[in-house]
């Protein structure tokens, strides 16, 4: 699917830090920021893709930084400040998922986890944050914006999810709480909550026939999501669009939290139209 058509630039001459941003949804952001006229800078561990993404896009910029790498991060938002003295978007993509049985996980595998999908964001937001509020303070806008990636899996969690489910469920709360402590000098914390979506990530479900018809037969909307349809969202919490939305989680699942699960009543009392 193509990208989500923009019809404005709302981002021209601003600064947007994307990690994660070399695959799915991070990388459909980075290009949707890019088209609409921001400087991207986008981070991941694939270096290949990274320089692919790069040398397509004028104003897309590729640096290898895992966001585990506290030091890493530091030196990238000192680079960022000396580039372009401004900092107005931080999306928080990074992230992995590998479902484990509970009862016979490794800490290895709980901590690889929690340490990319949750202290990761924690790492790369307050190492850009002085440069966030100053971009604020200094008029170079009205505000600035932090967008976590989290899941439906940090409100719903399936069997063998239970460290990817924690890390995004506490991505949540991160979000909750950095937006009531930082909306007072300008900075925006949001969320988004994707479902089934069709990434590089969910391969083993979305590429296997039977595996996807498991899953988009218990989504209201049919289908899986579009990496390009969460980007647009990501984009619309980032922008000026959104100036008065402050600490929320946008569920973007086609539904798929909708049903209780009982029986469908309907179809129990012969009511169907």
């Amino acid at each position: 699917m193509t990208p989500v058509a923009q019809s404005r630039r709302r981002f021209d001459g601003c600064v947007v830090l994307v990690t994660g941003g070399t695959s799915g949804i991070g990388a459909a952001a980075a290009m949707q920021f890019a088209a609409e006229g921001a400087h991207v800078l986008i981070t991941g561990r694939n270096d290949a893709r990274g320089a692919e993404i790069a040398s397509s896009h004028d104003n897309v910029q590729f640096h290898h930084v895992d966001v585990t790498d506290r030091a890493a991060i530091d030196a990238l938002v000192t680079t960022i400040e000396a580039t372009f003295g401004r900092l107005d978007v931080v999306v928080n993509s990074a992230g992995i998922v590998n479902a484990r049985p509970f009862a016979s996980m490794s800490t290895r595998h709980w901590h690889e986890m929690i340490d990319t999908n949750l202290t990761g964001a924690f790492h790369v937001s307050q190492s850009a944050l002085p440069l966030l509020r100053s971009t604020v303070a200094d008029g170079k806008a009205p505000s600035t914006s932090i967008v976590n990636l989290s899941s439906l899996n940090g409100l719903r969690v399936d069997p063998g999810m239970s460290a990817y489910g924690s890390a995004k469920a506490a991505l949540i709360a991160l979000t909750e709480g950095m937006a009531l402590e930082l909306i007072e000098s300008g900075v925006r914390v949001n969320c988004v909550s994707p479902g089934a979506i069709d990434t590089p990530m969910s391969s083993s479900t979305a590429g296997d026939e039977s595996n996807a018809e498991a899953f988009t037969s218990a989504i209201p909307g049919g289908r899986y999501g579009t990496a390009e349809e969460v980007a647009a969202a990501i984009l619309f919490l980032a922008s000026q669009d959104a100036p008065f939305i402050v600490g929320a989680n946008l569920v973007i699942d086609g539904g798929a939290t909708l049903p209780s699960r009982h029986p469908d009543l309907l179809n129990m009392f012969n009511m169907k139209p």
